[in-house]
């Protein structure tokens, strides 16, 4: 479990059952009472929370001070700002309810505004430039469920905290939420129904011209979910059809219908056929290679609904409002979805799984593979760990499951150790298909005079295309280079990586070392024994099939 530091401006009453929400899936240390990032036992924070229930007491009671109180804010936030170059995820939690009475201020501004929008500001600004920094306005919150309930001057007064009852159970449920968001990764396929789910009505029966998109009504209500859906593919989510119908009759709809906000440049996929959509998603997964935990399905039909349940337990089953008019505002606040840290390569992904089916199908029709693969002309590109591409090396890490022989997950922090301590290295890619992106990042050190791979993961996207030879040999080459005498390769087998696996046994040079092996190497045991690692040994004159197609 992750652990958390939580710091407050007033007492949280820690012991209150409304934390046990937190404390079932994080560590949680306490600051002691108005003392910020202050921790008294050793272990490492992940994340810290700090929460400003409080903040009135960093504001004078008359403008004269208003200086003063920029000095007490510039002091929290240089305390925010030397903590968040530690690299740990900190979540600033703040609240202004004391602050005002509109009733006193019709006719005048208060003064205490400039400093709010100062300090709000400064706040946003850091966490634009610093992505482990997140900003939650607590009075979002509040106001959802009224101050009034939120908040306690009784609880204020005999135990130093803000909060009523409700209010501390509502500020730890979204907290709940964030910390999961923040921990886990996101899903990455949306699949939608189409009748009476991006269209009213059945395209079988009522035909296109009947169906409601963007008409005065209800229609609305669906184009707007069309749009909502178009944004996620904007972030990176792929977008796929599944339904019981026709699928020329779809596709029609799709390219020619004038109120169709989804184009079919936006869907990733079409599984339109009769078959059980149990099924259709199985084959997805297959041919996207993603595991069922990555798909989110959405369809109208309570039955459909629970058959995928019952069939796909770990694909993750939406229960739609019954209102569709509130169907927009459920899926954009979906939270499996949202990606606090957009890179430039999430926007091209429906783009590039499009290219990936115009390659497998390019492909299939070659008698002479190495032909073809030397036809589409791939360029492969190595490039060292910096500022420009630690993100999309820290998000390979953490989201790349199938093709990925340890499924090590890094945060930046520790990616830059290891860039000191070893050879750390970045993979892009094109070919005539178009531009592919960073696809590849593999993390080695030396050991007793052998070059260590704890970390060799590839894109699934591009595989069919032998890169991965290619850089087990661009592995050995280095290894030579450095006059060591092999590399020993670490895997560990999980439910998700059995394509690596399945490559790993494909390469003839590759030798598994058993324990008595690793011992005559000289290995030491802290690299294999804590993880249960596989160890495969690579001679320097082992010839690798295929690594010479990109040379």
């Amino acid at each position: 479990m992750k652990n958390i530091l939580i710091s407050c401006s007033s007492f949280l009453h820690e012991t209150n059952g409304n934390w046990d929400k937190i404390y079932k899936d994080f560590t949680v240390e306490f600051s002691p009472y108005n003392k910020m990032f202050y921790s008294g036992k050793k272990y490492f924070a992940e994340i810290n929370m700090i929460f400003l229930t409080d903040i009135i007491d960093h504001f004078d009671n008359s403008k004269k001070n208003i200086i003063d109180s920029k000095k007490k804010i510039n002091h929290l936030i240089k305390l925010i700002k030397k903590n968040v170059k530690k690299k740990t995820n900190i979540i600033i939690g703040f609240s202004y309810y004391f602050l005002d009475d509109y009733i006193l201020n019709l006719k005048k501004k208060n003064f205490f505004s400039e400093l709010i929008q100062f300090f709000e500001d400064t706040l946003y600004k850091l966490a634009k430039e610093h992505r482990n920094l997140f900003v939650l306005d607590m009075d979002k919150i509040f106001a959802f469920h009224g101050y009034s309930k939120c908040f306690s001057q009784r609880n204020y007064y005999l135990i130093n905290c803000r909060l009523s009852e409700e209010g501390l159970n509502f500020v730890t449920e979204e907290l709940s939420k964030i910390l999961k968001k923040i921990t886990l990764p996101l899903k990455k396929v949306l699949i939608l129904d189409c009748d009476n789910t991006i269209w009213g009505g059945v395209l079988g029966e009522d035909g296109i011209d009947k169906i409601q998109i963007g008409q005065d009504g209800i229609g609305k209500a669906f184009r707007d979910f069309q749009k909502t859906a178009k944004n996620l593919k904007k972030n990176g989510i792929l977008i796929v059809l599944a339904s019981k119908n026709e699928k020329k009759d779809v596709i029609n709809v799709v390219k020619n219908h004038k109120s169709m906000v989804l184009k079919d440049e936006d869907i990733a996929s079409y599984k339109i056929n009769w078959e059980e959509k149990s099924q259709n998603i199985k084959k997805l997964s297959n041919e996207l290679m993603l595991g069922l935990d990555s798909f989110v399905f959405w369809d109208d039909n309570p039955i459909e609904r629970n058959k995928v349940r019952s069939k796909l337990p770990t694909v993750k089953v939406i229960e739609p409002n019954k209102d569709v008019s509130e169907w927009p505002k459920q899926l954009s606040e979906y939270i499996d979805f949202l990606n606090f840290n957009l890179l430039k390569d999430d926007s091209k992904k429906t783009l590039q799984y499009k290219q990936r089916d115009q390659f497998l199908e390019k492909k299939k029709i070659y008698e002479d593979e190495r032909k073809f693969l030397k036809s589409i002309k791939v360029k492969i590109e190595i490039e060292k760990i910096n500022k420009s591409n630690i993100d999309r090396a820290v998000q390979l890490s953490n989201k790349t499951n199938q093709f990925n022989f340890t499924t090590n997950r890094f945060d930046h922090k520790e990616l830059y150790q290891k860039n000191k301590n070893g050879f750390i290295f970045l993979v892009k890619l094109k070919d005539i298909y178009g531009d592919h992106g960073i696809i590849s990042l593999i993390t080695s050190k030396t050991h007793n005079n052998y070059l260590i791979v704890d970390t060799f993961l590839l894109s699934c996207r591009i595989l069919g295309r032998y890169v991965e030879n290619y850089l087990i040999n661009h592995l050995r080459k280095l290894a030579i280079s450095k006059k060591l005498k092999g590399t020993i390769i670490l895997f560990k087998k999980t439910e998700k990586n059995m394509p690596a696996l399945n490559f790993i046994n494909s390469i003839v040079g590759f030798k598994k070392l058993d324990t008595h092996q690793l011992r005559k190497l000289n290995i030491s045991k802290k690299i294999y024994e804590k993880q249960s690692y596989s160890m495969y040994y690579l001679g320097n004159k082992e010839k690798i099939i295929n690594a010479d197609l990109y040379v």
